[in-house]
This record gives C-alpha cells, structure tokens and sequence, in this order.
C-alpha cells in the first residue's frame, strides 16, 4: 500500500523543514530513525488547554436543554391558540378573487390566451394596475 507524502515517516527531520522554512517551529517525535509508522507532532499543555476551552460541559448542556424546553413551551401555547378550521372549503382565499387569475382570463406574459397557439404555460400576465397596488412587503 503506498503512502500518501503528507503520511510518510519523518527522516532526519527532512519533511518538517519542507513544510516550514524554520525546523524549531514543530517538534517531531521519532521512536526510531527506521521505523515506518508516521511521526505524530508534539502537541504542548497550551494547545491542549485552549482546544478544550470550546468543549461543552455539564453547565452548559444543562442550561441549553432548559432553554429548549422553555421556548418549546411558548410554541404549544402558540398554537393551541391559533383558530383551527374543519372545513378546508368554507375558507376564500384572496387569490381566487383576481380577475386576472381565474381560469378563463389566464394569459402568458405577452398578453396570450390559453386558446392561442403560441400561448407559452411558463409564464403569467401580471396587469400593470395590479402591480401598482402591491406593496414591497407584498407576496403574490
């Protein structure tokens, strides 16, 4: 099996100088000058210390589950509150109210009928009055 070079044993400290112009940068461990297995790097108390810095503890998990549980809370109060309709077909939707949107007035961005055979389905005519009434926080 070969090996990738970022994985090759360190000889001689040749592959530290290559990857940093100053060899003191990085400290290498070699159990042997022969040995195959790859080098592992030096890891100081500082590195140590600051990486476990960012880890999670017992407070912290502690604190995030019950700022869960709470804002979990407030969404059930929300919802049982909300007016919950049976019937789907007693509800008018503004959007069956347009005159430009109902089946029989439907036409592509060039103004043509469904009947027309150049109609393009991809598109829609939006009327110029209607697009004057929306505002910009308006959603078709």
């Amino acid at each position: 099996m070969k090996q990738s070079p970022k994985y090759k044993s360190v000889k001689s400290g040749v592959l530290s100088q290559l990857k940093s112009p100053d060899p003191r940068r990085h400290s290498w461990k070699s159990s042997s000058e022969n040995d195959s297995t790859p080098s592992k790097p030096v890891v100081s108390e500082m590195t140590i210390s600051f990486i476990n810095s960012f880890r999670a503890t017992e407070q912290d998990l502690s604190a995030a589950s019950s700022k869960i549980s709470r804002s979990n809370d407030s969404d059930i109060a929300d919802e049982s509150s909300a007016a919950v309709v049976s019937d789907i077909e007693s509800v008018q939707f503004p959007h069956l109210n347009f005159d430009f949107l109902k089946p029989d007035n439907i036409r592509d961005a060039d103004g043509r009928l469904r009947s027309h055979p150049d109609y393009c389905p991809r598109t829609l005519f939006v009327p110029e009055a209607f697009m004057k009434k929306q505002t910009p926080g308006t959603t078709l």
